[in-house]
């Protein structure tokens, strides 16, 4: 599949630069780019991520519509009814755009919101457009349009799955004027362009060398080949898992250790979301979970405390979690969960996820080596055909993660090409280089 781009630098027709949109399953992620220097008003023109009013640097991809279907709610105030025991559903986004029938309108509040925050944030303005707001974002020309409009060039982000893609397309025609300027862009080779752009591809490397991208994100993992040149994808793999897994096994860890067999989860293996008779409960143990993941990326132990967690049945006193939980143990409960479900779904998938050279995978390392190898196999890529390696997503900040890949990409061409070849960017840019690459493009 290629990728949607401009023939010049299309940045220059847009007063106010360019601002890029990445729609990922779990965060949405905005950047701005400054119109070039040579243009009026023009900066820098480096992109940077921006902040919203809250101070955060994304927003929750998700949209809670409630019982009767007649509220929703998009990113934070969203994520906030995820367990609510008033009932509603919550969903992804992408998974709506990939259904293609209803929750379009969440989709669009959800886009519509975020970038309204973020280009008022960045460039002026009140930015409140309010539940009923409508009308273009974006525009080539704003005394055409008028409004709370801004002369900023659309481009939106997309997995490598083409599922949803003429739905996206639609929800953007609705954010633009004319509805035809906002640029499309495939994930991995925006992530790519981030790189590139940033200067850490390894310039010992082919020049013209294909780059394989591993996308950790939050509920999933895209393995991608992406031509020399950056315009094209020539395969990709999806893996069912992501950062958002270890905190679905942590909470599950939890619960079993406090309430003995009161946890459930579904039939499916695969599945890995536990399940509380208390929502409340369950909300409180998420939140506790998440914080604990992310603190288990700097440090090899946490402490869990969630007070006031249930009430004793027998004495009719609360009860209180206070754990401590090593990197370990989250560790321990991935791997098992790769061992028994992740890696047997693969091989039954059938599509050449995992290579026929290599046994069935009983751990990460061993599972993303086969994943690796399988698309040097489908491409007809030797591993020293590749300018780069390039381990990125929000997941990619998970110690085990990290060690994974490395460890699989040392295990096919050795130590020395993993030191030289494996990329990995620190901290944010993990997880933020595919949505500053997206406006350089």
């Amino acid at each position: 599949a290629a990728a949607a781009a401009p023939a010049d630098d299309a940045s220059t027709h847009f007063a106010q630069g360019t601002m890029a949109l990445d729609l990922g399953t779990s965060r949405l992620k905005i950047s701005h780019r400054p119109p070039p220097p040579s243009s009026p008003g023009g900066g820098s023109a480096e992109p940077s991520v921006t902040v919203d009013r809250e101070g955060f640097r994304y927003t929750p991809s998700l949209v809670w519509t409630g019982p009767d279907g007649t509220e929703t709610l998009v990113g934070r105030p969203a994520e906030a009814r995820l367990h609510d025991p008033r009932g509603g559903r919550a969903s992804r986004p992408l998974d709506l755009l990939a259904g293609g029938e209803t929750g379009m309108g969440g989709v669009e509040k959800l886009l519509r919101s975020a970038a309204s925050d973020a280009l008022s944030g960045v460039l002026g303005g009140d930015g409140s457009l309010g539940d009923g707001a409508e009308g273009p974002l974006f525009v080539l020309d704003r005394s055409a349009v008028g409004g709370r409009s801004y002369s900023v060039r659309p481009v939106f982000t997309y997995p490598p799955s083409p599922a949803g893609l003429d739905a996206y397309r639609d929800i953007a025609g609705g954010l633009t004027s004319p509805p035809g300027i906002a640029d499309f862009v495939l994930q991995p080779v925006a992530a790519v362009a981030g790189a590139d752009r940033l200067g850490l591809l390894p310039a010992s490397s082919p020049p013209g060398g294909p780059v394989m991208v591993v996308d950790v994100g939050g509920t999933a993992t895209w393995v991608s080949t992406v031509a020399g040149g950056g315009g094209e994808v020539l395969s990709s793999t999806p893996l069912e898992f992501g950062g958002d897994t270890f905190v679905d096994l942590l909470v599950g860890h939890l619960i079993r250790d406090f309430y003995g067999d009161g946890a459930s989860r579904g039939a499916d293996p695969l599945d890995t979301s536990p399940s509380l008779d208390d929502p409340a409960a369950l909300a409180r143990l998420y939140e506790a979970s998440a914080a604990a993941v992310h603190e288990l990326s700097n440090k090899t132990r946490t402490d869990v405390d969630v007070p006031y967690l249930s009430m004793d049945p027998e004495t009719r006193k609360p009860r209180h979690l206070s754990a401590g939980v090593a990197r370990g143990v989250v560790q321990a409960e991935f791997e098992s969960w790769v061992r028994t479900a992740l890696a047997p779904r693969l091989g039954e998938r059938g599509d050449g996820a995992l290579s026929n050279a290599l046994p069935m995978p009983t751990d990460l390392s061993s599972l993303m080596a086969s994943v690796l190898m399988s698309a040097m196999e489908g491409t007809s890529f030797m591993p020293g055909s590749f300018r780069a390696i390039l381990l990125v997503g929000g997941g990619s900040r998970i110690p085990l993660v990290r060690t994974s890949v490395g460890e699989a990409v040392a295990r096919l061409a050795g130590d020395a090409y993993c030191r030289e070849r494996l990329v990995v960017p620190e901290n944010e840019l993990a997880e933020e280089i595919g949505v500053l690459g997206a406006t350089v493009i």
